[in-house]
């Protein structure tokens, strides 16, 4: 189970890198209410479309409030632990593939 946990942990991480990877200034200080809005911003998005585009959206509000990727790591950690568990699979899924497509663009 820890396993899986860290799996998951970095997979949302490096996700959350890959798609902030236009904010142009990282803010350390980012309250931490702004953080809890943009997990349920998140979910508001993936109920709206259980879907991977849909997870896609709520990622894209994340990267349009300005998060930095360690805040955007945060939000979809405190999304899909305790605003919609119900998506965490469709998140994962979504992430995962997302990471595997950013670590294969070199050709071997």
């Amino acid at each position: 189970m820890i396993k899986k946990t860290l799996l998951y942990a970095t997979t949302i991480a490096a996700s959350a890198m890959l798609l902030s990877a236009h904010v142009a200034q990282a803010n350390p200080a980012t309250p931490m209410s702004v953080i809890e809005s943009s997990a349920v911003q998140l979910c508001g998005a993936v109920s709206a479309k259980p879907t991977k585009t849909g997870v896609m959206e709520g990622m894209t509000t994340l990267q349009n409030r300005g998060l930095d990727e360690a805040d955007g790591a945060l939000a979809i950690l405190i999304a899909i632990h305790h605003d919609c568990p119900q998506y965490e699979d469709l998140v994962m899924n979504t992430m995962g593939a997302l990471a595997g497509e950013e670590s294969c663009t070199k050709p071997t």
